[in-house]
């Protein structure tokens, strides 16, 4: 194959896998929000919408799977069942380090009682978008271009798109917002060093516990239902918090790369 037709085939790649698994990504997302919005009770309402995401996440899994056998590459890597805990060890610590920052900085009102602020629901609900939108950008989007076009051009794919297309919450809702957006970015770019770090299991555990306390943050600060999570997740504060733990990931992954790992890694495309 020459050069120019393998570039044309990287290029049609990357295309489809920005446009279609994306695209499938939001429209599910959209129609189970809307499909949940006429259930009364919190957590009725919080498993329905996690199941179907849940749902929607394997249907976008088999296209991938789908794609991958047409094109000849690998399928999206589930990685180690340890991914789940690195995974939701910096989610963990993202969360925290965000909300204790954005309380040092900003003073808000701390709720009273601050256990009011604890909601079993929004942890439910969350598994949800985490699933769906891990395996469309992480494992559809970073994955592909990971093999098209190399580490820094997956982690730039998995990271912009994924802040500008949470514009889509101004459906919702959530105004549309340029921090909350590079607040977004940012945390795209740390789901996809541990996608590729580590599987789907760490990018999906770290986006699952980010959401889950997010709400709570929002809550316990008392910040405006409309607007609180898009300020919460805009601040300055967490874009740094963010940027400092993809930065420690980076070094960690550099420090421990084994030699053998990177000789057996898939040829590009």
């Amino acid at each position: 194959m020459s050069e120019q037709s393998n570039k044309a085939v990287r290029v049609s790649l990357t295309t489809v896998a920005l446009v279609v698994p994306v695209a499938l990504a939001v429209g599910l997302s959209v129609l189970a929000a809307l499909s949940t919005k006429a259930v009364a009770d919190q957590t009725s309402a919080a498993v329905l919408y996690a199941v179907e995401l849940l749902v929607g996440a394997a249907v976008v899994f088999g296209f991938l799977r789908w794609m991958a056998a047409l094109r000849g590459i690998d399928t999206p890597r589930f990685g180690p069942f340890a991914g789940l805990g690195w995974g939701a060890l910096a989610g963990l610590l993202a969360s925290a380090a965000s909300g204790i920052l954005y309380y040092l900085v900003n003073r808000p009102t701390i709720a009273r009682p601050l256990v009011s602020a604890l909601r079993p629901s929004q942890a439910i609900s969350s598994i949800g978008p985490a699933s769906v939108e891990e395996v469309a950008f992480r494992g559809g989007l970073v994955h592909i271009v990971d093999a098209a076009w190399g580490q820094w051009a997956a982690l730039l794919a998995g990271s912009i798109p994924f802040g500008v297309l949470h514009l889509v919450g101004a459906i919702f809702g959530r105004p549309p917002s340029l921090a909350h957006v590079i607040g977004v970015s940012a945390g795209g770019w740390l789901l996809s060093l541990l996608y590729l770090r580590s599987g789907l299991q760490a990018a999906f555990a770290c986006h699952w516990i980010w959401n889950s306390l997010a709400g709570n943050w929002v809550r316990a600060f008392q910040l405006p239902r409309e607007t609180g999570e898009v300020s919460f997740e805009g601040a300055w504060t967490t874009d740094l918090v963010l940027v400092l733990l993809c930065l420690a990931i980076h070094r960690l992954t550099r420090a421990t790369a084994d030699p053998k790992e990177v000789a057996d890694q898939p040829a590009r495309i």
